[in-house]
């Protein structure tokens, strides 16, 4: 093995690992060990025919072939010198590489935002600590390794549950497109409060633009929503008492206290059960006079339970003009319900029942026992300790429940006009109050600067402490600046201010601010308007983007550095391909040739026959270890490609393509050699050569073809195949986890020739993809 090769490497170890590309050296072991292999058996046999007038070929001892290095030629010690080179630089890389997801991991775990990577079977593959705080989970249950309850659901706004294929992860899958989400509750089971989340959810695809992961990011909102809701029904009860009661609890309008004494003596005095439900069949009230039997119905299958009386029925009768009654014709109990309504509206329904019929028999009871499946002498037992009532005394009852639930109905109407708006100014004082301090503390504990200002008076009136760091002003200061002042553009920002006031919200802007000592800054605001004690008042949030952007500007370069590293490393490779190849050329191939040559040559003399045979045997093998040979040096690199130019390569690539596999290659254009650098014409050629793979592997293509011609200054390839197709968008833009050479290596190896790479194509309708590099004298 050459020493320039060793030197190399040698070279790499030398070089600070941070800055040097991982180099993937599983391609280049195979070829050495594949080249070791072949050396060590043609030398057995060479030396077993020199002792022996008959050879019978052994089994290969890899034993064998190590000691024969420790003591064989000065090329083979540096041969197995450098795969150990290799070896070692690539047990560095993968320390690098560990330490690097280490240091990841850490930061992504100190978060205050929850994290978590999806596979795209929807498995978790990674989660951070805050997230698994976020979600009251642990790890485990997070990783699918404990269970978690089935009773989990993620509900929208306006309460609804989502639906499975409606989760963000779920429409990340489905589209490969990016999901924001501003607000989602998770109902989790035994709580009955909700917690809110907003986040996003974002794709990771692969080099060959095969999504791979899924990103999940979120934060809790909880508190927020609980401040956004209970401003939202101020605000109402303020404006609209009961003109538009739409949002009005029964809680609202009622003490529950002495709706609960008056349901009880109803109950004792008619000897009825009795209990008050909200509009959704939640019970208000505890029940009053339930008899054991309810506990038993309760636990009925739900083909029992698809007769029973409910909230619903009586709300879906409420205009009736006197009370909905109803005989179970399953268990023969009487329930009655009537509708309390506040100006129209269903608020909430007074129920009625558990008394039985005098007529009803044991007989059709312990029927109605087996029927649901219950306990049949529990459920004698509980009925026979139902009052009976005959069906004229339950319908007078149920019309008295009517006529009180229209007196409360009506009286809670009058009354809540006149006492309203006492009650709710010492409600929304205290309401203010508790705002007041829960809004300062956020307020003051936000890390964006909020400066709120007075929309009539155009004067600052309040700002937190972040926006005191980030301009350097005072709290006074504050109090007396112009709020255009603190940015560099004071026409926009007026105008910026009018347009809230109109609009109310505006969408995220960025902007040139000034601090006290003059020293200017971007940022993203966001400015909207509210009311604030009936005065109009704006309020921007302002943003320091100033690490933002110097990260964003360091990452830049750092992908400007790492493509350019990949493109040297391709035309490293390659030219190490071509080196690779001559030497099995010019070495091996013909020491394989002229060792067959002088084998041939024994077969005019006159041989043993067990000779003649062994003879014909070795022939064969030196035969097939050339064909092999020819094989390897024309997969590490084209002969033609340097004798006849790429036209005379890329047409023999299609055939002998065309010849192996199922699909048309085609080749058609510029036949004459055209005026390329040879380190373009390997671009070129490697470039189209893999393209060709893809359109094998990939795109289920019936046919392909390839077209080389010289436009102006300029030599274009293009590839084109009536295959399935993909999303052009995203292709070509990160390096492959599989280790393929992928289109974002194709690009960058183009590029680096002084080219570009043209993409196009939609899912269905087939791929074109044009490769350019100048000619010689275009590019200098």
């Amino acid at each position: 093995m050459s020493a320039n090769l060793s030197n190399h490497v040698e070279a790499l170890l030398k070089q600070d690992p941070l800055s040097t590309p991982v180099l993937d050296t599983g391609e280049v072991q195979h070829l050495v060990q594949a080249l070791l292999v072949r050396q060590r058996e043609l030398e057995k046999q060479n030396q077993a025919l020199r002792q022996s007038p008959v050879y019978t070929p052994g089994r290969y001892d890899p034993s064998m072939a190590s000691r024969d290095i420790a003591s064989g030629t000065g090329d083979d010690r540096d041969l197995a010198q450098f795969q150990q080179q290799l070896e070692e630089l690539a047990a560095r890389r993968a320390e690098e590489l560990r330490a690097s997801e280490s240091r990841f991991r850490s930061t992504v775990n100190n978060l205050l935002v929850g994290v978590v990577v999806h596979g795209v079977d929807h498995s978790v593959v990674y989660s951070n600590s805050q997230a698994c705080q976020l979600l009251g989970l642990s790890l485990p249950q997070m990783l699918g390794e404990e269970p978690i309850s089935d009773d989990w659901e993620f509900i929208n706004e306006d309460q609804s549950v989502v639906a499975f294929e409606d989760y963000p992860l779920s429409r990340v899958i489905a589209t490969g497109k990016s999901v924001a989400y501003e607000c989602m509750g998770v109902r989790q089971p035994g709580r009955t409060d909700i917690t809110w989340l907003t986040g996003s959810a974002i794709p990771v695809f692969t080099q060959d633009n095969v999504l791979d992961q899924v990103i999940v990011n979120f934060m809790d909102v909880t508190e927020l929503k609980r401040l956004q809701q209970a401003l939202q029904k101020r605000v109402l009860a303020l404006t609209h008492p009961l003109d538009e009661p739409a949002g009005i609890a029964f809680d609202d309008l009622f003490n529950l206290s002495e709706i609960q004494r008056i349901q009880d003596e109803f109950s004792t005095a008619t000897g009825v059960a009795s209990v008050i439900v909200d509009s959704q069949g939640c019970p208000v009230t505890r029940p009053s006079n339930f008899s054991e039997l309810g506990t038993h119905i309760s636990q009925i299958a739900a083909a029992g339970s698809a007769d029973c009386f409910s909230a619903h029925a009586v709300a879906a009768q409420r205009d009736a003009q006197g009370p909905v009654i109803r005989q179970c014709p399953r268990s023969g109990l009487w329930d009655a319900g009537a509708s309390i309504e506040i100006d129209g509206r269903h608020l909430a329904t007074w129920l009625i029942g558990q008394v039985r019929d005098e007529d009803w028999n044991e007989a059709q009871v312990r029927a109605y026992a087996n029927e649901i499946g219950a306990d049949e002498s529990l459920v004698v037992d509980a009925y026979s300790r139902v009052p009976p009532m005959a069906p004229d005394q339950f319908r007078n009852i149920a019309q008295a429940l009517f006529t009180l639930a229209r007196q409360l109905s009506t009286a809670a109407y009058h009354n809540v006009q006149q006492a309203r708006f006492i009650e709710e100014q010492k409600r929304s004082e205290q309401a203010l109050q508790d705002s007041e301090e829960k809004y300062r503390k956020l307020f003051e504990s936000e890390s964006d600067a909020i400066l709120i200002i007075d929309g009539e008076k155009r004067q600052i009136v309040d700002v937190n402490n972040a926006a005191i760091e980030l301009y350097g002003y005072t709290r006074e200061d504050f109090l007396q600046l112009d709020p255009v002042v603190i940015t560099t553009r004071p026409d926009l920002a007026e105008e910026t201010i009018f347009t809230a006031l109109a609009e109310a919200s505006l969408p995220v802007m960025r902007a040139r601010h000034r601090k006290k000592n003059g020293a200017c800054f971007l940022a993203e605001v966001k400015v909207f308007s509210f009311f604030l004690q009936r005065r109009p008042v704006v309020c921007a949030v302002i943003h320091d983007t100033t690490e933002r952007v110097a990260f964003e500007k360091e990452r830049r370069k750092n992908r400007e550095e790492l493509r350019k590293l990949a493109s040297e490393l391709s035309l490293a490779e390659q030219h190490e391909r071509e080196r690779i190849g001559r030497e099995l050329h010019d070495g091996v191939s013909q020491l394989l040739s002229s060792s067959l040559l002088r084998l041939n040559v024994l077969k005019d003399v006159q041989l043993p026959a067990m000779a003649v045979e062994s003879l014909d045997t070795v022939c064969g093998i030196l035969t097939r270890a050339l064909d092999d040979i020819r094989s390897l040096t024309f997969e590490l690199s084209c002969p033609l490609l340097n004798e006849l130019g790429l036209a005379a390569a890329l047409e023999e690539l299609c055939s002998s393509m065309r010849r192996e596999y199922s699909i048309d290659f085609a080749f058609s254009g510029e036949t004459r050699r055209l005026a390329v650098s040879m380190d373009r014409e390997i671009a070129l050629y490697r470039s189209t050569r893999e393209l060709l793979i893809n359109v094998m592997k990939h795109s289920g293509a019936k046919r392909a073809c390839v077209h080389l011609q010289q436009v102006a200054d300029r030599v274009r390839i293009c590839v084109q195949d009536d295959g399935v197709g993909f999303d052009a968008r995203s292709a070509g833009r990160g390096f492959s986890p599989t280790g393929g050479f992928g289109l974002f290596n194709i690009r960058e190896y183009i590029r680096h020739a002084g080219g570009n790479l043209l993409i196009e194509s939609t899912p269905g309708d087939g791929t074109q993809i044009v490769l350019e590099v100048p000619l010689e004298a275009a590019h200098g």
